[in-house]
């Protein structure tokens, strides 16, 4: 449990919830097990712990309003790894509170962020810049993890061109999509937690500037989610133009197997002509044999002619 909170025109730490003077902004960090045990200190509704407890199961960050407080549950994926383990952060918000509260952040990453970010703001510390400035860090990482998804769209797309297409590039481009679908989902939430929080319906916020680092976030993160959405619609292209690719290469394949067909096809005329059982003429001419050796050779290299000519292999 640790509190910051700017008196005197500097930023101050307390350790506890009562050496803060609610007149003064405050930034809180504390546990689930430690907001069980102090809730009645900070004002909160005990119906809030259970709130808390359904958030481990969410999937998606979103918030809820109420007359004298908000409650925002933040969800932290690694944004490289979209299935993995996701931590999950609540934020409690009062007049001049922000309480962030670890749900199920086992390495406390979230501490971290938020003492950088304390830092770095100092006396100028506000609770909508603490906001908007956490959730910046939630998207850092993004524009990297797209730009990777980019180089790897290219090198499928060299080998979808190439003559032999890898048969695994269909199952990579559905894995990709599905992170991508999961990715957007994510920053569509924080859009929509953004928005949801710069209308004040409950006026926790003071009118001010401070708004302006909150709708820098937003936009941010709506420039990433389009750019997911990009990148999905380019996927679907892909895999268009590897179909086609398949469908190619079947055609020729199919256009191979017709013109040996053809080619064959006197070949057997005449083999089936001379297995009837008839006396033919021939058969008692010396040169019959190799008569019949030159005719199949010549049919044979008749139809290589024509086909050639045809250009149809």
């Amino acid at each position: 449990m640790v509190f910051y909170e700017v008196e005197n025109d500097r930023l101050e730490r307390r350790e506890q919830a009562k050496d803060c003077s609610r007149e003064n902004v405050t930034v809180g960090y504390v546990t689930l097990k430690e907001l069980e045990q102090e809730y009645s200190t900070f004002g909160f509704p005990k119906e809030l712990l259970a709130t808390c407890r359904e958030a481990q199961s969410r999937s998606r960050s979103n918030l809820e309003v109420y007359d004298t407080f908000s409650f925002v549950l933040l969800w932290m994926p690694d944004l490289q790894n979209m299935r993995a383990t996701q931590r999950r952060v609540a934020l409690f918000l009062q007049k001049n509170l922000c309480l962030f509260v670890n749900i199920s952040d086992t390495e406390q990453q979230s501490y971290g962020v938020l003492v950088r970010i304390l830092e770095n703001l100092g006396r100028r510390m506000t609770i909508e810049r603490v906001i908007g400035s956490f959730l910046l860090h939630l998207v850092d990482g993004g524009s990297e993890s797209l730009e990777h998804g980019e180089q790897q769209v290219t090198a499928m797309e060299e080998r979808i061109l190439s003559d032999h297409p890898d048969p695994e590039i269909n199952r990579r481009l559905f894995r990709m999509k599905s992170r991508l679908t999961l990715q957007q989902s994510y920053y569509e939430g924080l859009v929509e937690l953004g928005e949801s929080l710069a209308e004040n319906e409950n006026n926790l916020f003071s009118e001010s500037e401070n708004f302006r680092y909150l709708n820098i976030a937003v936009s941010r993160i709506q420039r990433l989610s389009g750019h997911t959405q990009s990148m999905k619609e380019e996927l679907e292209h892909l895999r268009e133009t590897y179909q086609s690719a398949l469908d190619y290469n079947l055609n020729n394949i199919m256009k191979l197997f017709t013109v040996v067909t053809t080619i064959f096809l006197p070949l057997s005329l005449i083999a089936a002509w001379y297995g009837m059982n008839f006396q033919m003429p021939e058969f008692g001419w010396k040169y019959g044999y190799l008569a019949v050796i030159v005719v199949s050779v010549a049919v044979l290299f008749v139809c290589l002619w024509f086909f050639k000519k045809k250009k149809l292999f």
